[in-house]
């Protein structure tokens, strides 16, 4: 059986109506990508702070069996309360240490994803370039903090230090640098 022209063209197109891709455009993509990583985002947290919830349960469970063990209480009457105050009191030191963990593991995860979400705009297409410029200008000012950090550590005049300040306040006013500057400046007695 020989195929001609036309039926060439009928099989083609019967392919192509049944397998129609639908093109994405760069928003979409986009989209799709920040959907995945906020899952797999997600998915981490959850699985990090299941660990760290074993562990501490863990931990309480074998310190009290150890306090236990240490201190067998056999009559009523010989309850040492002093002993459950400083149960409790660790309890609350702990329970406080995993709340600073948690804080600090939030923090993180807000880090990450303002990270993330400046690379995805920047792999699409999508990223401000005032967000670029602005980027790039802390990063310049640091730097010159940075120089005049290394001064200091050089033991050179603080004078020299000074100018460094006083000119990353004077280019870069509304930087987290320019506080810096000011720290430095009231530190070192100049204004």
């Amino acid at each position: 059986m020989t195929l001609r022209n036309d039926d060439i063209d009928e099989l083609l197109h019967g392919a192509d109506a049944q397998t129609r891709l639908r093109l994405l455009t760069p928003a979409e993509m986009a989209r799709r990508v920040w959907l995945a990583e906020r899952r797999g985002r997600q998915r981490r947290a959850a699985v990090g702070s299941a660990v760290v919830l074993l562990l501490m349960s863990t931990a309480v469970s074998l310190y009290i069996r150890r306090a236990e063990v240490a201190q067998p209480v056999t009559v009523a009457a010989d309850v040492n309360f002093e002993g459950r105050r400083d149960l409790n009191s660790e309890l609350a030191e702990l329970k406080e240490e995993a709340d600073m963990h948690a804080r600090l593991a939030r923090r993180m995860i807000e880090d990450r994803e303002k990270e993330s979400a400046t690379t995805l705009r920047r792999r699409v297409g999508l990223a401000d370039p005032i967000d670029d410029v602005r980027e790039r200008v802390e990063i310049v000012a640091y730097r010159m903090i940075y120089d005049a950090e290394q001064l200091e550590a050089a033991q050179r005049p603080p004078t020299e230090m000074i100018v460094i300040y006083r000119d990353v306040i004077r280019l870069f006013p509304h930087t987290r640098s320019a506080e810096l500057a000011r720290q430095r400046l009231a530190s070192l007695g100049d204004s």
